[in-house]
């Protein structure tokens, strides 16, 4: 899913939501330096709101289109996933990642962040999150059930920020283990911004899942979906929220951090050592559902694992260890709209 972002660049720029100034700022405030790299920069939406913001930035960007749209935007960028790229003895004030994080390992990417990062230095990722009123939601989902009915592709109206729990808590996680950092924050944004069927019209086709629909069938949610707005009026507002999670950096990274892989095989020698059936981790820590939300979905995943090292975490989990599937929504990220981990 990953490179379907990259089929429309100039579509993604233009309708994509940017973030709050109020976040730029903070982050700013909490950095040493103007020096950031921004992490699956994509187009550059956050990049180009740090260069205003006075920073002097640098992208990190697997798919080299958007990474080419970002050029001429005036943002310099690197193609590399962020675990795969070289430095080369670079460091930096501030790593940020917006709507790209959860396409990193989280163990693996904080402590690469921690090595590139000067003293001091802030880790800060985050995400949009929005939530549709809900008769604009529930008209939204009555068009999916019609036009894609063996699809759960918006199912019921999206959660908001509630929906991004275990994505925030896998971050957070992941600064931990990596050693270098102070306590992760978690910071909030709310923000609105008025829609109208045109606009929302232009974004949809970049989101998730509906990058890959065959051209009919987009057509025709979009048709269903423009006659919804028009029924309520021809426009809606959307409630945002922006959700970070920040850590400064605090100590010297570990040159061979503990990955989110790892702990994989870790539970798999586990349990061939115990005679027992290994878990279900042939799939990523965080996979695409359907309608391009992020959902965790697998019995043993990176955190859970964490989490049975250490009680603290095992507010996330039943009790039988499980992660239940957290519907996102699908601004979840140029880079897709869910995530897989990619060892370091």
């Amino acid at each position: 899913m990953a490179e379907s972002f990259g089929s429309d660049v100039d579509r993604y720029d233009r309708s994509r939501p940017r973030y709050p100034d109020a976040l730029v700022e903070r982050i700013v405030a909490g950095s040493p330096g103007p020096d950031v790299v921004a992490v699956g920069c994509g187009t550059g939406i956050e990049a180009r709101q740090f260069q205003t913001a006075g920073c002097r930035v640098l992208g990190v960007e697997p798919d080299a289109r958007m990474a080419d749209f970002a050029r001429r935007s005036g943002v310099a960028v690197e193609v590399a996933t962020f675990e795969a790229w070289d430095p080369d003895g670079r460091t930096f004030d501030a790593v940020v990642a917006g709507q790209a994080w959860h396409w990193v390992d989280p163990v693996a990417g904080a402590a690469k962040a921690a090595q590139v990062l000067r003293p001091g230095g802030r880790l800060a990722v985050f995400w949009n999150a929005f939530q549709t009123p809900p008769d604009v939601g529930e008209a939204f989902a009555a068009v999916y059930r019609r036009v894609m009915p063996d699809s759960p592709i918006h199912q019921r109206a999206m959660p908001g920020p509630d929906g991004y729990a275990v994505l925030c808590a896998t971050a957070a996680d992941g600064v931990r283990q990596a050693g270098a950092f102070g306590a992760p924050e978690q910071w909030r944004f709310d923000w609105e911004q008025p829609y109208t069927r045109d606009e929302w019209l232009d974004q949809l086709p970049t989101f998730g899942l509906h990058t890959r629909l065959p051209p009919d069938r987009l057509q025709e949610v979009l048709a269903g979906i423009g006659a919804a707005i028009d029924a309520v009026g021809g426009g809606f507002t959307m409630r945002y929220t922006t959700l970070a999670v920040t850590a400064a950096r605090t100590a010297t990274p570990d040159p061979a951090p503990r990955t989110a892989t790892a702990d994989i095989d870790e539970a798999r020698r586990r349990c061939s050592a115990r005679g027992m059936e290994s878990p279900d981790v042939s799939a990523p820590w965080c996979s695409p559902s359907p309608d391009g939300a992020i959902g965790v979905v697998h019995r043993q995943s990176a955190l859970s694992a964490a989490a049975r090292r250490d009680p603290r975490r095992r507010g996330l989990h039943d009790a039988g260890g499980h992660v239940e599937h957290v519907a996102g929504d699908p601004h979840a990220g140029h880079a897709g709209e869910a995530a897989r981990v990619r060892a370091s």
